[in-house]
């Protein structure tokens, strides 16, 4: 195993696979640097070096003596990109990985960059009235995250099952022991207590002003059930990035699309990095 020391002297686990051009990719809230495992794969076989790391207090990494937030996880992609990827690297974020991406390029600017792939994430959770185009079907709003965040506190494990009813496609029609099987098999290596600090992060978060700092290429991926970045909000990104955008949407897959269909998500990305 490979762990890259940062600064203030945490851990982060790291992976690379492939040599050529970096590819930075990075995983969701609750996740883990394997979801990247076959597209790290596929992109190595195709020329590229691609590096996947756990994000602070997931699965591998170090826990913190703080409550991370999302500039913690751009600090530490700028470290991850600092140290093993400075030849003007791909990002490439998954849900809150996304978000970690806007960000950093909030704090880092995109020059530096190739181009960024943002993967069913919208520029904005909350909705409230400047803002009515988060995914998932429904509005999301401010009461309600502030609902969730004192739920996760309260009973992690009951805010997942609720987590997974609203987002996972079939959750709800599984028994309750089907339900927690799946709850205890997917919080191995992850702390409750980061979590619920990232998640109360994220709904605060509004990168919208973030958009026109991006001048390099951008791809924006999103699911077609469920989804975190409605078409709406993949109109929004397009219309307030400088740079270039290619919209891509899974038809038939929910937001685990890395996941469900990996082979054409390995695709994807190799058409809009030879754009």
């Amino acid at each position: 195993m490979a762990y890259l020391t940062l600064r203030d002297g945490r851990k982060l686990y790291y992976a690379e696979e492939g040599s050529g051009k970096p590819v930075v990719l990075i995983h969701g809230w609750k996740a883990s640097s394997n979801v990247y495992e076959d597209t790290s794969a596929r992109l190595a076989e195709a020329g590229f070096r691609c590096i996947r790391y756990d994000h602070v207090g997931h699965l591998r990494s170090d826990l913190p003596d703080f409550d991370p937030d999302l500039t913690t996880l751009a600090d530490d992609l700028h470290e991850v990109i600092t140290e093993l990827a400075p030849e003007k690297p791909i990002l490439v974020g998954w849900s809150m990985g996304g978000a970690t991406v806007l960000e950093y390029i909030r704090r880092y600017g995109s020059e530096h960059l190739d181009r960024i792939v943002i993967v069913d994430m919208s520029p904005r959770v909350l909705n409230d009235e400047t803002w009515t185009i988060t995914g998932r079907n429904r509005l999301f709003t401010r009461e309600e995250a502030e609902e969730n965040v004192a739920l996760m506190r309260k009973d992690f494990h009951e805010f997942m099952r609720y987590y997974y009813k609203r987002g996972v496609p079939g959750f709800a029609e599984k028994t309750a022991e089907e339900q927690d099987a799946v709850i205890h098999e997917r919080m191995v290596g992850h702390d409750p207590k980061v979590l619920t600090a990232l998640m109360a992060a994220l709904y605060e978060r509004d990168h919208r002003d973030v958009l026109p700092k991006i001048t390099c290429p951008a791809g924006i991926f999103r699911a077609d059930l469920l989804p975190v970045c409605s078409m709406e909000a993949a109109a929004y990104f397009s219309e307030h990035i400088s740079g270039p955008v290619k919209d891509v949407l899974f038809e038939g897959c929910s937001h685990s699309l890395i996941m469900e269909a990996p082979e054409r998500f390995a695709k994807e990305l190799l058409d809009f990095f030879s754009m």
